[in-house]
């Protein structure tokens, strides 16, 4: 499990996402953490892509309460920041919705 601090950035990379397929990824502890969050991505391919965390406080049940962190976005890069519910571990869920190509997402995460 990765611990997630307020200095630094993780990288993210997804490998090829199927249509409509997705892609979850490990639990991150982040705890202490003041709930505030960028991400950057580039997404490669032809499809669309929608990122989304999802938020536990046991580490083994997620759940999708939080708006998305971004949706309907095609090949390029972008940013975003946002907030997370107070919890112990977050995932971030990347989807494909275009639901005929596939994409590849990498990114940076950075917390506070």
């Amino acid at each position: 499990m990765l611990k997630l601090r307020n200095t630094g950035t993780v990288s993210i990379s997804t490998g090829t996402i199927a249509a409509s397929g997705s892609y979850t990824t490990e639990a991150m502890d982040c705890a202490g953490l003041e709930g505030f969050f960028s991400l950057q991505w580039l997404v490669v391919g032809d499809g669309t892509m929608k990122a989304e965390v999802l938020v536990s406080n046991d580490g083994d049940t997620f759940f999708d309460i939080d708006d998305d962190i971004a949706s309907g976005k095609t090949a390029g890069s972008g940013m975003a920041a946002f907030d997370v519910t107070v919890c112990n571990f977050m995932r971030l869920k990347f989807t494909e919705t275009g639901t005929s190509e596939s994409i590849a997402v990498t990114g940076r995460l950075r917390a506070k």
